[in-house]
């Protein structure tokens, strides 16, 4: 929406602006060069421009320590010898290993004397969401690495993440640092989309009613135990929904109504939703499931540490296994909400995060529940400067989100368009409001 402080620069000044974040705010140590850096994102956006067969090139690549177990991805490979990056035709040579969006390039820095140093590539990682094992569904008493809504490092040290998302275009952060965009020349930086006040708010509800609907269910809940930290895993929860629409390049938007529950009937009936294919996918009770497995679990491994009788142990690996089951149905139905996007349409969500149309078209029908005039007027949310221009040169999916959250107080629109820029939409009764330059991670 151009309301971002921005410069009209490439890929020198976007490799500067990352290291200045990094150095002020600087609380890990990083393996690598400033020199290192600069190399490797002066050689990902030279790639950028080229093709390979005929595609435009997309990969992911993480930047550290040359020590797995410095990184919170696994290994898929190994090189037997450590390829040398040198030019952008050696990154281009190495795409087609990279088709699926869940692999990145393993890159380190080699140092050759006192100042001399050189990019290699050490294998490929796994970056799906789902080898993450982080916040939640975790049931051990003890988590080593620090957590930053699904932002990790380990032992104090970070890594460098960088996205090649097209023709000069270019994602990058250091972990547990905000992320960076260059495109069409300008760098621009980003905020988690838990950092958006919006999102805080309805994360923050969603987790309030999550905790009191722990403490109905089980009353020995205490919410003592590490695995149950509500409201981060809820954030983690649903960034990891936001990561996975934004790796596909598809597009895609959730909306979210204020009601705790509601009906197809209801939505159709009083928000206009039309169109679309009901489903029943109720992302809250995954999530309650899993927690409530967590918790069992966490406090049978500590009473069988204390008897360890054949009993208590056969009664751990039954829960062991149930755990398992309660954490794959979890991964998978997160999975099949962010599949959901492709379909044309939006995905409409009640506040227990659970799904009840996909593909829907949404007409404009104002609440009549709404107190005063409907708002009309669509504001930035820092700035509370017009953004009535500036919404009318997006596309249709950003349009009809704005206008549902205009029609309807209470409601909030999560919009990815194709290029992976991420909005937030909400309102009040007064006036509309949009959130821009939000990241998912």
């Amino acid at each position: 929406m151009g309301l971002s402080q921005v410069q009209r620069k490439g890929p020198h000044e976007f490799a500067e602006a990352l290291i200045a974040d990094f150095r002020e705010k600087n609380a890990a140590s990083f393996p690598c060069s400033d020199n290192g850096i600069r190399d490797l994102v002066d050689l990902a956006f030279y790639a950028s421009l080229l093709q390979e067969e005929t595609r435009t090139l997309r990969f992911r690549v993480v930047f550290g320590s040359d020590n797995a177990d410095l990184l919170p991805h696994g290994v898929i490979v190994k090189f037997a010898s450590p390829l040398c990056i040198q030019e952008p035709a050696d990154l281009v040579k190495l795409a087609p290993a990279l088709s699926s969006d869940n692999i990145g390039l393993w890159i380190s820095e080699t140092f050759i004397g006192a100042d001399n140093a050189g990019l290699h590539c050490v294998g490929l990682l796994d970056l799906g969401f789902d080898a993450q094992d982080f916040v939640i569904g975790f049931p051990d008493g003890t988590v080593t690495t620090v957590m930053r809504f699904g932002d990790t490092t380990i032992d104090n040290t970070t890594y460098f993440n960088l996205q090649v998302e097209g023709c000069g275009h270019l994602r990058a952060k250091f972990a547990m640092h905000r992320e960076f965009t260059l495109r069409a020349g300008t760098i621009t930086p980003f905020h988690s989309i838990a950092e958006a006040p919006p999102a805080g708010a309805l994360f923050r509800i969603i987790s309030e009613q999550f905790y009191d609907e722990l403490l109905r269910t089980h009353s020995q809940f205490d919410g003592i135990s590490p695995c149950h930290q509500v409201q981060p895993a809820v954030i983690t929860m649903w960034t990891r929904v936001l990561q996975m629409v934004v790796s596909r390049h598809h597009g895609g938007c959730f909306i979210v109504v204020p009601e705790l529950t509601t009906t197809v009937e209801s939505l159709r009936e009083h928000y206009g939703v039309r169109d679309g294919y009901p489903i029943n996918l109720d992302i809250g009770q995954y999530f309650l499931d899993l927690f409530q497995a967590s918790e069992a679990l966490y406090r049978l491994r500590k009473l069988a540490t204390r008897q360890c009788s054949a009993n208590s142990l056969r009664e751990l690996s039954d829960l062991e296994r149930k755990w398992l089951i309660k954490r794959r149905n979890l991964r998978f139905a997160l999975t099949m909400l962010a599949d959901l996007t492709a379909i044309d349409g939006c995905v409409v969500m009640d506040r227990h995060l659970r799904c009840h149309i996909f593909g829907a078209k949404l007409e404009r029908r104002p609440a009549s529940h709404a107190s005063g005039s409907v708002p009309r007027v669509l504001l930035d949310w820092d700035s509370r400067v017009s953004l009535e221009e500036a919404i009318r040169k997006l596309g249709k999916r950003n349009g009809s989100a704005c206008d549902f959250c205009r029609d309807h107080p209470g409601a909030l629109a999560f919009v990815v368009s194709q290029d992976t820029d991420l909005r937030l939409y909400c309102s009040d009764n007064q006036f509309t409001y949009g959130s821009e330059n939000l990241s998912a991670g």
